[in-house]
């Protein structure tokens, strides 16, 4: 979706979509909620570069 980064609402479907994948994608032991919250954040911020 082109502009998706002046869209407040598509901002905040792309952050659930990143965290979704992440609690389906990454071992929990050893990653905890807050582990996934802290690369779900990386992740946004490079998708946004």
């Amino acid at each position: 979706m082109r502009n998706w980064t002046k869209n407040t609402q598509t901002q905040a479907d792309v952050k659930m979509f990143i965290l979704d994948s992440l609690w389906d994608l990454i071992p929990r032991p050893p990653f905890s909620e807050a582990d996934t919250e802290v690369l779900a954040n990386r992740v946004y911020d490079f998708v946004w570069d």
